[in-house]
């Protein structure tokens, strides 16, 4: 037997799990709907960036698939930081498919947060069947 949990939320929302079976070995979980090995998607993000005296800014191609779920954006002061290891600020969470830009303040109510600094972001998506693809590092910086 083979099996796979639909988990639906009160707003109609739903997310798969990955394929297992009785059978030890006989699927490979993540293998689901276009994603290669490691439970990962494959999508071309093709992001572009601009600097700002108060902010940073960049903007992406959307992920038009029907099996969209979820979208993250993360911040780091290191150029390599890692997601999956903890590493990162996750600053953004939305489940709004058509989002396709992002601006990150570095001076909020006359607050200087980092403005002059380089920051380092990276765009997860997550379809309904727990796959992601990360976007590369986008580099940001502001200026003084």
């Amino acid at each position: 037997y083979f099996y796979i949990v639909k988990v639906v939320d009160s707003k109609q929302g739903y997310r798969y799990s990955y394929m297992v079976s009785n059978i030890i070995g006989a699927v490979e979980s993540g293998n689901v709907l276009g994603a290669t090995g490691g439970g990962t998607l494959t999508t071309s993000f093709n992001i572009s960036s601009t600097e700002y005296s108060d902010h940073t800014s960049f903007s992406w191609n959307d992920y038009g698939y029907g099996d969209f779920y979820e979208l993250q954006i993360w911040r780091s002061e290191q150029s390599d930081f890692d997601i999956n290891n903890g590493q990162g600020t996750l600053i953004l969470k939305t489940s709004d498919q058509t989002i396709n830009s992002f601006q990150d303040y570095t001076i909020i109510d006359g607050m200087d947060y980092g403005s002059g600094k380089t920051w380092y972001y990276k765009i997860r998506i997550y379809n309904i069947y727990g796959n992601y693809a990360d976007s590369e590092t986008i580099e940001c910086k502001t200026g003084l």
